[in-house]
């Protein structure tokens, strides 16, 4: 299933980058 895969990736892709936000702003 590589359609799964890329939700996968961009589910973690969009963590990461929240994550990195909010380490940014604090």
């Amino acid at each position: 299933q590589p359609l799964n895969y890329i939700l996968v990736n961009i589910s973690v892709s969009g963590l990461m980058c929240c994550i990195f936000c909010i380490f940014t702003v604090f």
